[in-house]
């Protein structure tokens, strides 16, 4: 993990999309399987425990009941990248196989177009303040 990779955080706001999908454990970024309730998928791959709706069984009405110690991957994950870095074809891919739910893909084309938009803002007033500084 580099050292950008390690300070990112990810503002979620009120929305809990991807706590609506797999959320597949990682031991080699930390995670102890031991301290989670799990599931062990056809893969092999180790998982949490999830509700009869899909929704994690951490998740509690006010979010998530186990924060302080929430695994690598809800950690990392930012559904705007998760849109961003996929292809149509992949995405669909993804929801096929139930990966991921619509719902977070959803979420992440919102958070990457805001994300897009604000670049553009920046950009602009980079522009802005150098026409400045040569007219004056």
């Amino acid at each position: 993990m580099d050292l950008l990779e390690a300070f990112k955080t990810v503002d979620c706001g009120s929305c809990r999309a991807c706590c609506r999908s797999l959320i597949v454990l990682m031991p080699e970024k930390g995670d102890d399987p031991g301290k989670y309730r799990t599931q062990v998928l056809p893969n092999g791959w180790v998982a949490l425990e999830r509700n009869a709706d899909g929704s994690c069984v951490y998740l509690g009405d006010g979010g998530c009941t186990i924060h302080p110690d929430h695994p690598a991957v809800c950690r990392k994950f930012d559904c705007a990248d998760a849109y961003d870095d996929s292809t149509r074809r992949e995405r669909r891919r993804k929801l096929a196989t139930g990966q991921y739910d619509k719902a977070i893909f959803e979420a992440g084309r919102l958070r990457a177009d805001a994300r897009f938009a604000e670049k553009k803002r920046a950009l602009a007033q980079v522009v802005v303040d150098r026409v400045k500084e040569k007219t004056t």
